[in-house]
């Protein structure tokens, strides 16, 4: 499962602003971007709405509104399916992991 943090999201538009900028910039320059329509399954915790898109799973958020939480969601599944991750911090490692599926 992949909850999308504020603190995360605020963390990838901060390395990545021309990433979210590109994607604005070219509907506003009537380029075409590919879309599709997913479900967000959404409810109340609290102060917040969380939500979830039922056809990715693993794509979770939050927000303080509706709004927030759309734009949350959209780079949560940024995060989810783009190579372009922020890089792991000095000394990461990595190994090979078989899981039941």
């Amino acid at each position: 499962m992949f909850t999308c943090s504020p603190q995360l999201v605020q963390d990838h538009r901060r390395r990545y602003p021309r990433y979210r900028n590109d994607r604005f910039n070219a509907l506003s320059a009537g380029t075409k971007v590919m879309r599709r329509q997913f479900t967000l399954e959404f409810w109340r915790d609290g102060s917040f709405y969380v939500g979830r898109l039922l056809e990715v799973p693993g794509v979770f958020s939050q927000g303080e509104t509706l709004e927030e939480l759309r734009e949350n969601i959209q780079d949560a599944y940024d995060l989810m399916v783009t190579q372009e991750r922020p890089p792991a911090p000095a000394g990461a490692q990595q190994e090979p992991v078989e899981l039941d599926v």
